[in-house]
């Protein structure tokens, strides 16, 4: 892949990879809330990566402190999905799922 341009072929490519990443994250209950272009590096081998996680959300209802607090709206706003400004305590996996979509 060429580190400045995708054809189309090897951008459908990547997708399920990126996507395969995000699921990772969200197993243990981690929401990432900021997606973007920026956020998805990919290795010399194409492989993807989700960097960034200085907003994720840990959803679990762990004891361990938090960050960031739930009801504040945090993310990038061209990738944010609705909720996410409307209704920050609704902000869950689906959100990340909306922001790969943006991407894509």
């Amino acid at each position: 892949m060429s580190a400045d341009r995708f054809t189309p072929t090897q951008a459908l490519a990547v997708v399920p990879r990126i996507c395969e990443a995000l699921q990772y994250a969200h197993d243990p209950g981690v929401v990432h809330r900021d997606i973007k272009p920026e956020n998805i590096l990919l290795g010399r081998s194409g492989s993807p990566k989700i960097a960034n996680f200085s907003l994720a959300l840990l959803t679990d209802n762990s004891t361990e402190p938090q960050l960031t607090q739930t009801a504040q709206v945090m993310g990038t706003s061209h990738y944010m999905a609705p909720e996410q400004i409307e209704d920050p305590d609704a902000v869950d996996h689906r959100t990340d799922i909306y922001a790969v979509g943006v991407v894509f």
